[in-house]
């Protein structure tokens, strides 16, 4: 019994170091690279539809014309989601949805033909998605890393 305790309390105390060690990280990655979809070239696609969006283009978020399909993976839907992947800001205090609202929000893959890789949350994880590249909601994070950061972590807070 005293054996289990002790294992029960080591368990413990190194998941709590490792969130505390976790934690001390995050105020870095503001100094990261951009991520590589930040360094893609504007993009318009192939198609002729006309959707605003904002892609970086290597010091600032820029609006620009996103035609519905093909592309690439510089293309976001707001300027905050661009900042916040692209310049590691955060995203403005006025966006109308909290993270709750966000997550909670079903998994669109919008109504356009495009094939983007996305990641969403489900309910308990966050998962995988293709993401058509129009329509759709919030729900629909660019990185496995901003969904968990967004739905778990801060639903945890």
């Amino acid at each position: 019994m005293i054996k289990q305790i002790i294992k029960l309390i080591t368990t413990i105390s190194l998941a709590i170091a490792i969130i505390i060690s976790s934690s001390l990280l995050l105020p870095q990655e503001v100094f990261a690279e951009p991520k590589p979809m930040c360094s893609q070239p504007i993009e318009a696609g192939t198609c002729q539809a006309s959707f605003n969006r904002y892609a970086f283009n290597g010091n600032e978020c820029v609006p620009f014309s996103f035609g519905g399909c093909e592309g690439n993976e510089n293309n976001f839907m707001t300027l905050g989601d661009c900042q916040q992947t692209c310049l590691g800001e955060s995203k403005r205090v006025d966006q109308a949805n909290t993270p709750e609202q966000i997550c909670a929000q079903p998994i669109q893959s919008g109504t356009c033909q495009a094939d983007f890789s996305r990641y969403a949350f489900d309910g308990n994880e966050c998962v995988p998605f293709s993401f058509g590249g129009c329509e759709g909601n919030e729900n629909n994070f660019t990185a496995l890393e901003d969904c968990q950061e967004t739905c778990i972590i801060k639903a945890q807070q």
